[in-house]
């Protein structure tokens, strides 16, 4: 597969371009169109209504429009008068279900422009209904496509021929485009957001291209087989994901929390809430169990957090339910960590953490919406643990910040698989959302926006497979893509680094919280610690690029602990 950045005018040239295909042409230019085009008797016009208000740097993106084609209707869909051909991509074709035997065989010629340097020869053609404007008026022409399997942050790209079926013109000043319909003329908004997302997209495709030209590879070593990959992450899942028993000793451990919580007179009422990986249902086997006692309102008499912890300790170790008691009371959120003698479960323990409560419902809301973003994220943080770069305390990434890169990998694919935050749940002010929480009416605001975001992009569903997901996701945070911008899954793209407010840019890696965007979810990793982070990314998108994806032991050495890939079933590796 090869790879387009940025698409600008775009030619094509005959395979076989000799002295008999120049006559031809010359023949061509003195030819004289000798009837009436369609729709050509109906005027259109623009004028100062047309105009894009409040928009400070017109004719700098496309036009990207939203037609129906074959029925289904895509976002993505780029108007380039500059394009002698309407280019179509075997993705797009999937989403609509259209097998390849119902391409034809492309004719004997060659596409330039469509990506820097080399000309892209077509792997088919064909003809899908195209279809514009509304119930009441519209338009649907049947144009021929030529499909080039390269990567483009479009669904399809519209050029001149399609233009002229439709008798359409463009106009940039005003993002939009006009053309004849049965009960008038039809205008065509352009949508400014998806243009600047596309731009977005095609940068970092470009980026991706010009990294693999720089190691030497052709971009056609994207198409590696992933059967091996995709075997392997199959078998560490299932060595790392928690079944029904585990499931239960968590809950026996919150039970066995809530009796010792219960002997304590001053907490009388205060209850016990699961947040973290396990309310969001991303916990793996050997993941521990965050717990926030939520205190009734009269029981301020004990007054701050830390006073309530020592008595958990105090109770934890009296009724000798725990081992390993400590009492963390310098961090951000004091917690008090133990070991459950009984259930054998490390557990964390903090006092009204409200918001951590909101972060861990939304999550489950995104992991139920797809759940490969629940098998990447327990991917992920296995790959980090075995890398030893999941330990914040040490200066490395906490499992939140790997969520959200994986977050914002599935924000960013193409088509995307998940949605900006803000369009799932968005939390304008913390402490009034905090105030105010509660857990039913999350769920449905949660439950009716993904179920909105579902409607608009029927169709459109990225089917990519998890092996293929996680190839990708190595390579889009190669660096120094990982330190050079803001990742803002708060609204599904890169920030720049300047826009930060002065305290969050002593950070060396900025991941914007998506519940507290002043936030950098980040903050743990220290400076002497992001380069041995950014070699791993570099190191497992080496292996994915080269010849290691044929190699079983190799994959599962990078991928797990020398424990998960014995059970893996990895050979000759010691624990």
């Amino acid at each position: 597969m090869a790879v387009a950045g940025f698409l600008g005018s775009i030619f094509v040239v005959s395979a076989s371009y000799d002295r008999e295909s120049k006559r031809e042409d010359k023949v061509m230019a003195r030819e004289v169109l000798t009837h009436t085009l369609k729709w050509s008797d109906v005027e259109i016009s623009f004028s100062k209504d047309d105009c894009v208000e409040n928009f400070s740097e017109p004719g700098r993106f496309p036009i990207v429009v939203n037609p129906r084609i074959q029925n289904y209707e895509f976002s993505r869909v780029f108007v380039n008068g500059g394009s002698a051909v309407n280019l179509i991509f075997p993705n797009t074709l999937d989403l609509m279900k259209v097998p390849r035997s119902a391409m034809k065989l492309a004719a004997s010629y060659r596409i330039y422009g469509a990506i820097p340097g080399p000309c892209l020869p077509t792997v088919g053609q064909i003809t899908l209904a195209v279809s514009f404007g509304t119930a009441k008026n519209f338009r649907t022409e049947r144009i021929m496509f030529d499909v080039v399997d390269i990567e483009s942050a479009y669904h399809a790209i519209l050029g001149r021929p399609a233009m002229v079926k439709f008798m359409a013109f463009e106009c940039y000043v005003g993002m939009c485009m006009k053309m004849p319909g049965p009960k008038g003329v039809i205008t065509i908004r352009g949508s400014i957001q998806k243009a600047m997302q596309c731009e977005q997209e095609s940068l970092e495709i470009q980026r991706r291209a010009e990294n693999l030209r720089a190691k030497g590879l052709s971009t056609t070593a994207q198409s590696h087989n992933y059967d091996v990959l995709e075997k392997c992450t199959k078998d560490i899942l299932s060595a790392i994901r928690p079944d029904e028993k585990d499931r239960s000793l968590r809950l026996e451990a919150l039970h066995e929390l809530k009796d010792s919580i219960s002997s304590l007179g001053a907490l009388t009422g205060t209850t016990v809430e699961p947040f973290g990986s396990f309310l969001s249902n991303l916990y793996a086997k050997s993941g521990d169990l965050d717990v926030s006692l939520e205190l009734l309102d009269d029981s301020n008499f004990l007054s701050t957090k830390q006073t309530v912890l020592k008595k958990v300790c105090e109770a934890l170790q009296t009724r000798g339910v725990a081992e390993d008691v400590r009492y963390i009371f310098r961090a951000r959120v004091p917690i008090v960590q133990y070991v459950s003698n009984r259930f054998g479960i490390s557990c964390d323990v903090c006092v009204d953490n409200y918001l951590g409560r909101i972060k861990s419902k939304v999550l489950y809301w995104v992991n139920d919406f797809d759940e490969r973003f629940g098998h990447m994220v327990l991917l992920v943080k296995e790959w980090a643990k075995a890398r030893n770069i999941n330990d914040p305390k040490n200066g490395t990434l906490n499992s939140y910040t790997l969520c959200l890169l994986v977050l914002y990998h599935f924000q960013t694919c193409t088509p995307s698989i998940l949605p900006p935050m803000r369009v799932i749940y968005d939390v304008k002010n913390t402490e009034d959302s905090a105030k105010h929480y509660t857990e039913r009416h999350l769920d449905a605001v949660c439950k009716a926006n993904i179920a909105k975001f579902r409607r608009q992009n029927t169709g459109q569903r990225n089917q990519s497979s998890l092996s293929h997901l996680l190839a990708t996701f190595f390579e889009k945070f190669t660096s120094p893509s990982l330190t050079s911008a803001v990742i803002s899954t708060y609204e599904g793209r890169l920030k720049e680094i300047q826009d930060l407010p002065y305290r969050m840019t002593s950070h060396s890696l900025f991941v914007e919280d998506p519940f507290e965007r002043h936030e950098n979810a980040a903050r743990t990793v220290d400076r002497s610690e992001i380069h041995r982070i950014a070699r791993a990314f570099d190191h497992a998108n080496s292996v994915f690029a080269g010849d290691g994806l044929a190699n079983r032991n190799e994959l599962l050495s990078l991928l797990c602990t020398p424990e998960v890939a014995i059970q893996a079933g990895a050979e000759g590796m010691a624990t």
